[in-house]
């Protein structure tokens, strides 16, 4: 247990050696300031209070004398003042660094579910993304700069026992007792403070998923009571506050049994050095000074160490590198296919232990336009994700450009030659030139606008600032018909080889269905387009259609 804790708070380390290394050797520079400030004071001490240079150590004697204590008062302040400045540019000098690690943490956890296999993309809960990056990002920062300043204390708690050891072994019993003391409640702490952490981030998690799924339908919930959906998620808050707030309870504890411990321990030490070891005043005084300036440190390492694995976010570097499977497509030995010439190979189509299809063997030339018909649940939409490498193929195969789909280059595919129009689909925040040029390198106003006049959004968008026009948040003030022709303008405008559509015209008015329909038979030959719909308008402009019932597949036109 206790080397799989130390490995994981090194892990954070091995992010970025050459920075925890600079952390790592100003706080040796610190240590070495420390032994300076402590046998500087010990002839201070000894001159105040009317002793002798005897104890003074060797290299320091040419220096001292009671004549000439203002010199080491001086010195003392010095070093203290130096001491502090150089804590203070190191730490800072970790902040800024962290600045950029916030931003590559970030990135880093949505490229890991990037580059996830998309069959395990349901694994994700709703609100998961959000509040991993709101809330854990954060918190890995603040566990990474916790990490910094734990390395640095165990440097100088390091320090101060070999100036504990310089001064008087006895001096070593103090620590000692500490050690003792902290290590019984660390044991007792950290397992209970990792619990309720964990407990804690599980049920934030849950209210950010229900926040998410009823903020998606807002007219829906607008339509019930308010009141019960408040009630919900307040009482799912709650459960995740209780179990913060224990681990905030034992780190309550934790820092105030500090002080009692201090009290105690100096008492004891006194009683001790004067009355059995009999030291001299000087002396005592030293070890208390040395005591009062390395106990807080010698503290915060076992502080640290139970913060850093408590409040730990597993999900840091995120839950899905559990069942991550990264994309293997962008290897050399994979093609790119070059026509959209689809042929499926006479077997059954299985996924997942459900044989879909029992005979797949279908066969799609360039430029064709094919539409899927049948139940849900079918395979229709199935077939289009096959298509597009989303899913692997337990049985049953295919080849476009006679490349096997296991043998395709997906990542590259996806990217150049595809373009998808899913029910899935969201309108994102920003300009009618964001949505219809989406994510792509350079946004072209001409091209943009040929796309508008194309799908019929000229008269709407003229109406405001064209297509500069700023859309609301999710769409709203959108028609479900204007978000659909926006959908199609992005698949369009990408001028795509294969053009890949699931049910494009449902739950839209008549005008608009053909509409989109004209639009699409102009496409015919431009681009091969493969469509699942019910729709009877869509059907009449297909080369062919394929109907799916009871596990085969018919071709009906």
């Amino acid at each position: 247990m206790m080397k799989n804790n130390i490995k994981h708070i090194f892990s954070y380390v091995q992010e970025d050696k050459k920075v925890y290394g600079r952390v790592i050797f100003f706080s040796i520079i610190i240590g070495l300031i420390e032994f300076l400030g402590v046998t500087s004071l010990m002839p201070v001490a000894s001159l105040f209070l009317n002793g002798t240079v005897d104890n003074i150590p060797n290299f320091l004697k040419p220096f001292i004398s009671n004549e000439n204590i203002s010199f080491v008062v001086i010195t003392f302040i010095i070093l203290v003042m130096i001491q502090t400045t150089l804590a203070i540019i190191n730490e800072q000098y970790f902040v800024t660094n962290m600045a950029k690690w916030r931003t590559a943490l970030s990135i880093k956890y949505v490229k890991n579910i990037l580059n996830a296999n998309f069959e395990n993309f349901h694994l994700l809960k709703p609100g998961e993304i959000e509040v991993m990056i709101t809330r854990n990002i954060g918190f890995a920062m603040k566990i990474r700069h916790r990490t910094a300043i734990f390395l640095s204390d165990n440097v100088l708690a390091l320090c101060y026992l070999f100036i504990a050891l310089y001064i008087s072994i006895y001096s070593l019993f103090l620590f000692a007792l500490l050690g003792i003391i902290y290590m019984l409640i660390n044991k007792v702490t950290i397992k209970l403070r990792m619990l309720h952490a964990q407990i804690s981030k599980d049920k934030y998690i849950i209210a950010a998923k229900h926040i998410s799924e009823f903020f998606g339908d807002i007219r829906s919930l607008l339509s019930y009571k308010r009141e019960n959906f408040l009630t919900k998620i307040e009482n799912e808050i709650e459960d995740a506050t209780i179990a913060q707030k224990s681990t905030d309870k034992i780190n309550v504890f934790i820092k105030h049994i500090f002080q009692p411990v201090m009290i105690l321990l100096i008492f004891l030490t006194i009683y001790i050095s004067k009355n059995i070891l009999a030291f001299d005043n000087s002396t005592i005084l030293v070890m208390l000074y040395l005591f009062y300036r390395s106990a807080p440190k010698m503290i915060e390492v076992a502080k640290g160490y139970g913060e850093i694995l408590g409040d730990s976010p597993s999900d840091v570097t995120p839950e899905v590198k559990k069942w991550e499977l990264l994309n293997s497509n962008t290897s050399l030995n994979r093609k790119i296919p070059q026509k959209i010439d689809i042929k499926f190979n006479n077997k059954a189509l299985k996924i997942k232990n459900n044989i879909l299809i029992d005979k797949l063997d279908i066969q799609i030339s360039a430029n064709e336009t094919i539409a899927f018909i049948g139940k849900s649940g079918s395979g229709k939409s199935t077939i289009l994700d096959a298509v597009c490498g989303f899913l692997n193929l337990e049985e049953g195969s295919f080849t476009i450009d006679n490349i096997s789909n296991e043998s395709i280059n997906y990542c590259d595919f996806l990217i150049n030659d595809v373009a998808l129009v899913r029910v899935e689909a969201k309108i994102i925040s920003g300009t009618i030139i964001d949505n219809i040029a989406y994510l792509s390198d350079s946004k072209n106003r001409q091209k943009v606008q040929k796309y508008v006049d194309m799908l019929g959004l000229s008269a709407f968008l003229n109406e405001r600032d064209g297509i500069d026009t700023v859309i609301d948040n999710r769409g709203e003030g959108l028609s479900a018909g204007q978000k659909q022709r926006i959908f199609l303008a992005r698949a369009l405008y990408k001028e795509p080889k294969l053009l890949i559509l699931d049910e494009p015209t449902s739950n839209l008015d008549k005008k608009t269905e053909e509409d989109i329909v004209e639009v699409l038979n102009r496409q015919k030959g431009q681009m091969t387009i493969l469509i699942a719909s019910h729709s009877e308008d869509v059907i009449k402009i297909c080369d062919k259609v394929y109907n799916i019932q009871n596990k085969n597949i018919d071709r009906i036109k």
